[in-house]
Formats: structure tokens, sequence, C-alpha cells
């Protein structure tokens, strides 16, 4: 998986690992991604397999659409690599949180589960499926580590995922639902305030400290 690497200016920052939608890549996320950075994380904003710069699976080419469940659950797992990737650039190793839009939202709850490394989790328009990877019996797993979901109200799959993920939750999480119809990561364009509630959450789970 090619990652695309945001560098804070302070030493020893939290960090922050950002997964896109589907057919979409790292890009998806470069506003955010700078405000993170400029906010003082370490992030590491990935292009999943078959999407942008990662044209390789195991050695061999791949496209998005062959990507099966079982292959996205190996990339959920394989995302542990990340966080010691920013661990090792500096990271904090106790302070790294993940987010995901879409099918990247999934993805980063099966990311928190499998891999202790990950602290939190930002859940932007998940679904209780999406090609083949669930949600609901993930989240009720995740018991103790926090989680914030956001979606639009008439992004009508998004939105109705979102609240039964949050009424699955059994440990700290918190619901914010927007007006309009955006997806993903345009929810920050069409609802500043989602942006900001995602940052200042984050400031609060991973232990950035203020000025």
């Amino acid at each position: 998986m090619a990652v695309f690497l945001y560098s804070p200016v302070k030493s020893h920052a939290p960090g922050l690992v950002l997964l896109h939608a589907y057919r979409g890549d790292h890009n998806r996320w470069a506003a955010f991604a700078e405000q993170a950075r400029e906010a003082g994380y370490w992030v590491a904003a990935v292009d999943l397999p078959g999407h942008g710069h990662s044209h390789l699976r195991k050695g061999a080419p791949i496209e998005a659409p062959a990507m099966k469940p079982d292959d996205w659950m190996a990339v959920a797992r394989d995302l542990g690599q990340v966080a010691q990737t920013l661990t090792a650039l500096g990271a904090d190793p106790d302070n790294i949180a993940i987010a995901g839009e879409d099918l990247g939202a999934n993805l980063a709850l099966q990311a928190i589960h499998e891999n202790p490394q990950y602290q939190a989790v930002v859940l932007v328009s998940p679904g209780l499926d999406y090609h083949g990877v669930a949600s609901e019996t993930v989240i009720r797993d995740v018991r103790t580590r926090p989680i914030l979901i956001l979606a639009a109200e008439n992004d009508a799959y998004a939105a109705a995922s979102a609240e039964s993920l949050k009424n699955a939750a059994p440990g700290f999480s918190e619901l914010q639902v927007y007006a309009g119809t955006a997806h993903g990561a345009d929810l920050f364009a069409s609802s500043p305030a989602s942006e900001e509630l995602a940052l200042h959450w984050l400031s609060k789970v991973v232990g950035l400290a203020p000025d």
C-alpha cells in the first residue's frame, strides 16, 4: 500500500491514519490531512490496494473490483504496519488513531479491532456492509476504544448504518448527523462543523496537547 506522510512541527506527536472511499485515493483526505498536520499530528494517508498508487497486491497487479472480502480483511490487518511506520518516524505509540470514509470507514473499524496500536477511530459515512466488509458485529467487540461516527442525514444508507452502529457500540461512542447528502470526506466541505468536530474529538482522545 502506498502511504503519503504529513509530518508535524513537533516531535513525539500523536499519529493519524486516513483511509479513503472505494474508487477514491489518498487525495480524498488531503484538506483534512493538512489540517491535522497543522494541528500537530503525524498523518499517514493510505492508497488502498487497487487504488491510486497501490497497484500491486502480493507482488501481482491488482484492480479494486478483483479484491474479495478476505482480501479486504487482510488489508485491515496490514494496517497495523502503517501505525508501526508512524511510530518509527517518531509518532507517540500510545496515541495513534485511524479514520476512514465509506469502505475506508469499515476497514478502519476492522483495523482497530485487529490492531492494538490504534487507540481511537473516526467513521465517516460507514456502512453495515461495503464490498463484503461488515461492521455491526465488529463494533460490538470494540469495547474499550472510543468511536466517532459522522454522516449526512440524506445520505440514506450511510445515515441508517451510522445509527445502527451507534446503537450496537457497547463502549464510548458518539454520533453526529449533518444536513445534506454529502458522502464520506465530502462531508467536511459541505458541513465544515464536521471537520472541526472530528479534529476536536481526536484532540481529546489521542492526547494532543493544546498550544
